[in-house]
């Protein structure tokens, strides 16, 4: 998926948990927005067929959303935590390495 110059890496299974509070009505919207927002990192697709713009940060899982994260031409890392576990995320590589608890 590309987007105001940007191409959009997706992660079914995952949300952003750094939103912004503004709703787009699609998701064509949500990505130009991004494109155009250095600080944007990607936009989740909520569960609730909502898109919103997010900030770097940690993600989380939702069975039904559907992270974009900017760019793809470099590896990010995000720290996934679920209880008392945390897993480091590779995108776009891999997700669920398992990393020592925190």
């Amino acid at each position: 998926t590309s987007s105001a110059d940007y191409r959009f890496t997706i992660t079914k299974g995952y949300v952003g948990q750094n939103q912004y509070a503004s709703n787009y009505k699609n998701l064509k919207e949500a990505l130009t927005s991004c494109g155009k927002d250095k600080q944007c990192t990607g936009v989740s697709e909520n569960p609730n067929k909502t898109w919103r713009r997010t900030r770097a940060g940690d993600v989380k899982r939702s069975a039904k959303g559907v992270l974009y994260t900017k760019g793809e031409t470099y590896q990010t890392v995000r720290l996934i935590t679920e209880g008392t576990r945390a897993y480091i995320g590779y995108s776009p590589t891999y997700i669920g390495t398992k990393a020592s608890n925190i």
